[in-house]
C-alpha cells in the first residue's frame, strides 16, 4: 500500500494483528503498545488526535507535521513488535501483512465522525461501558484527565476547523 501521508493531511490509520488474532489482549501488552505510541509521536513530528488499542487492532487519527508518514508508521509497527513479540507464545509475527487501512480525513464532519468511531470501539466490542472507561484510548485525555503514560492528544488542524462554515 502506498501511503499518501503528506504533511498537514489528517489520516485515519488502522493496523491489525496477523490473522486478526487477539495478540494485544492483555493489559500488560496494551500498556507496552501505549508506551510505544507515546514515544513515537514526538521524534516523528506527529500530531495525535485520537487513538485506541484493542485486542487485535489499533486505530490512529494523526496528522504528520513533516516527513514521511509511511516510514514513521513502519518504525512504529516495528518498535511495537520488538516490545510485544517476546511476551507472545507461538506467534513469530505480530502484524497483518500490508499497510492496513489508511484514509484521508477531508472535512470537519469526517474528522469528528472518525474521532467518535475510534473512541466507541471498546464499547461496541463490549470491553467498556463508556469510552473513557477504556484506559488504552485517548478518550480519557479528551473526556477526563491526561495521563503521563498516554500519548499527548491535540485538536484537529486549524484548516480543518475553518471548513465548518463551507460544507
Amino acid at each position: 500500500m502506498k501511503r499518501r501521508g503528506s504533511p498537514g493531511v489528517v489520516r485515519f490509520i488502522t493496523f491489525s494483528c496477523v490473522q486478526r488474532k487477539r495478540l494485544l489482549a492483555t493489559p500488560q501488552i496494551r500498556d507496552l503498545v501505549t508506551a510505544q505510541l507515546r514515544a513515537w509521536i514526538e521524534p516523528h513530528d506527529i500530531a495525535m488526535h485520537a487513538w485506541v488499542v484493542l485486542s487485535n487492532h489499533i486505530h490512529l487519527l494523526v496528522t504528520p507535521r513533516s516527513g514521511d508518514l509511511g516510514r514513521a508508521l513502519a518504525v512504529l509497527k516495528k518498535d511495537i513488535a520488538i516490545e510485544v513479540l517476546p511476551h507472545l507464545r507461538d506467534s513469530p509475527s505480530l502484524w497483518q501483512a500490508g499497510g492496513g487501512y489508511d484514509r484521508e480525513i477531508w472535512s470537519h464532519q469526517h474528522f469528528w465522525r472518525t474521532f467518535h468511531y475510534i473512541h466507541q470501539n471498546p464499547c461496541v466490542a463490549g470491553l467498556a461501558k463508556l469510552p473513557s472507561d477504556w484506559r488504552w484510548s485517548s478518550a480519557t485525555e479528551w473526556f477526563g484527565k491526561p495521563r503521563e503514560h498516554a500519548p499527548r492528544v491535540e485538536p484537529p488542524p486549524d484548516w480543518l476547523i475553518d471548513l465548518v462554515g463551507t460544507i
